[in-house]
């Protein structure tokens, strides 16, 4: 039956818009879409009943279109906004008219893609991140993006990370974490976000092994970081570190994996995580993380600055995206071989809806009674000429935040050193980074830029940022270091010292040998 033409349609959020119809067949994502839209403060619904998805459109060709069910190749897709809206309103901005076009991008909350799958009817789905309101303790969300959609004419756009449900068919959980992963804010200007069908077949590229990839039977390890190759970018993987009483490994100590995922998402590479606690292997990706409180390190101590973070921002399949996970530790005892009790601990994370002005986000929902997630595997995907490790990064830092805590004791200062860790773009760090630290004194800004250009040898496209500072958040110096070579090498091109005290840090190091770099003062 061919395609016809179809109207347009406005809805009043949830009195009868097709979201809310999906709730009531018992979709769970459905409802956490729904309870976290009225979150938002959403009002209104328009539908295109027609509308052609590119990864829907991919999944028919190598899936659907040769099923006897007669799956239609046609989708809907919705738009949520929290202004009141109807035809006359929207005839206005269709129209023209500049004020009421500020209106609705001011009020756009975000889309759904609704696949004619009876089983898995939600398709690519983009929402606005809740407002921020702990600005002492921000939320970090650098993997997201600006997505542009365009409505009979009309140009909107939301800034999030793209999520799906697993469809099971083309796609299982890792297929849909990679697919999420792609869609990182870091590849933007160089990659094509590929469709769930091109990442199953390149997973299965190198490992069919006489199994037929549709319908997908979820991807090993081995397939997961192959995928990423076949998309030339690097897969940056960490495992646990946490062992049982055998040597098997139980999971992630909690400093191990906060100080990785906070580098990850600072670099705007989403994380994907293999975890325990569903009754088969599941696979998530985590988006976001609150940062952690700075007074958590005590004067005279030294740490990561995101060790404690309480909580990470997670896209699930099961559930739907940005769904907030506690990250709490569970405590193991045991007694060793001389009889002496002993104990190990390792993260889990638990869904822990935010509080809002309308209930519990998602509750109540498929976040009640939830499995903890016990994350043993991470795997980022970074660009393709990234060659260091986020572990040989972050030792670095701790090496520099014990060196800098040393000197700074011997010399009658007894505070709170803090580093942080992440990768870069080169133009990046001279440009928004630059000018945030530095962008008060349009002298300094000009001399140190400068000399970042002719005193230093030529760096990388992308640099390892090694950050120490105080635990009020002042910078006081950064190493940037070459992530073309080895770990084993692992140079650095250059220390930025903008206080006289890390000065001396760093002077110590370059004359002591323990760091080949040019130093620039930046005060």
């Amino acid at each position: 039956m061919p395609n016809r033409p179809k109207k347009i349609r406005f809805y009043e959020f949830g009195a009868g818009d097709p979201l809310a119809a999906l709730i009531r067949l018992g979709r769970n994502q459905a409802n956490y879409l729904h309870n976290y839209l009225e979150a938002l403060g959403a009002l209104s619904v328009i539908e295109e009943q027609n509308y052609f998805d590119r990864d829907y459109l991919d999944e028919f060709s190598a899936f659907y279109s040769i099923s006897s069910s007669g799956y239609s190749n046609v989708c809907r897709r919705l738009h949520f906004f929290s202004t009141t809206l109807n035809r006359s309103a929207f005839r206005r901005v269709a129209g023209g008219s500049k004020r009421a076009l500020v209106n609705l991008k001011e009020n756009y909350l975000g889309f759904v893609v609704i696949r004619p799958i009876p089983d898995a009817p939600l398709g690519r789905t983009v929402l606005r991140w809740f407002q921020d309101n702990d600005l002492t303790l921000p939320r970090i969300t650098e993997p997201s993006r600006q997505y542009v959609i365009h409505l009979a004419g009309v140009s909107l756009s939301v800034k999030g990370l793209a999520w799906q449900q697993q469809d099971s068919a083309v796609g299982a959980c890792a297929t849909i974490g990679l697919w999420t992963l792609l869609h990182s804010s870091a590849f933007d200007d160089i990659h094509a976000v590929p469709t769930t069908v091109e990442i199953t077949m390149a997973a299965n590229r190198n490992n069919f092994l006489g199994k037929p990839p549709f319908p997908s039977q979820g991807l090993t390890r081995f397939q997961i970081s192959e995928c990423v190759k076949q998309h030339k970018l690097t897969p940056l993987i960490v495992e646990s570190d946490v062992k049982d009483i055998h040597g098997n490994p139980k999971g992630f100590s909690r400093n191990r994996f906060c100080a990785n995922c906070a580098a990850f998402i600072r670099s705007g590479y989403p994380v994907l995580i293999w975890v325990r606690g569903h009754t088969v292997p599941h696979i998530v990706v985590i988006g976001g993380f609150r940062s952690s409180n700075p007074n958590s390190i005590a004067d005279g101590d030294i740490g990561f600055d995101a060790q404690d973070m309480p909580y990470v921002y997670i896209h699930d399949d099961n559930i739907g995206p940005h769904v907030r996970f506690r990250i709490d530790t569970v405590v193991e005892q045991y007694v060793d071989a001389n009889g002496q009790q002993q104990s190990i601990e390792y993260v889990k994370l638990v869904a822990d809806p935010p509080a809002t002005n309308v209930g519990n986000v998602g509750v109540p929902s498929v976040q009640i009674n939830y499995p903890e997630l016990i994350p043993d595997f991470i795997l980022a995907a970074g660009h393709e000429q990234i060659r260091s490790s986020p572990d040989t990064l972050s030792i670095k830092a701790m090496q520099l935040a014990n060196i800098t805590s040393s000197i700074f004791k011997a010399v009658g200062i007894n505070m709170a050193v803090v580093v942080s860790s992440r990768f870069i773009k080169l133009s990046n760090y001279l440009g928004n980074e630059m000018d945030r630290i530095l962008g008060g004194n349009n002298r300094l800004l000009s001399r140190v830029r400068l000399e970042l250009c002719e005193k230093v040898s030529p760096m990388s496209l992308h640099i390892g940022l090694v950050r120490v500072g105080m635990r009020n958040g002042l910078e006081l110096g950064d190493v940037l270091y070459d992530t073309t070579d080895s770990d084993r090498n692992h140079p650095a091109f250059v220390c930025i010292s903008y206080n006289p005290a890390m000065s001396a840090v760093f002077n110590w190091q370059i004359n002591n040998g323990s760091i080949n770099a040019v130093l620039i003062e930046a005060f």
